[in-house]
């Protein structure tokens, strides 16, 4: 039921934990085709997937709304009104 999965800013030690732990438990379909692995600062790769708007700047993208980002600040425990501003 996995579409893709990106891993970003992986540090140096991922790639033998992917290799040795996750990967074996995984079809070979799964891990060759919809799992995207990236230490790099650019990820071209999320960005060829995904709309520049729908993305964090942090992750090369353009958004700065308040609602839909992983860095805003969302939830019941915040007083910040949850919108995207269009």
């Amino acid at each position: 039921m996995l579409d893709q999965c990106f891993v970003l800013n992986t540090p140096l030690f991922f790639d033998g934990f992917w290799e040795s732990e996750i990967k074996p438990h995984l079809s070979q379909k799964t891990a060759a085709s919809k799992v995207i692995i990236t230490g790099e600062s650019s990820h071209v790769s999320l960005l060829e997937t995904i709309e520049s708007s729908e993305l964090p700047k942090i992750y090369g993208g353009s958004c700065e709304c308040e609602a839909t980002c992983v860095y805003s600040d969302r939830g019941p425990w915040a007083d910040v009104e949850n919108r995207i501003n269009f």
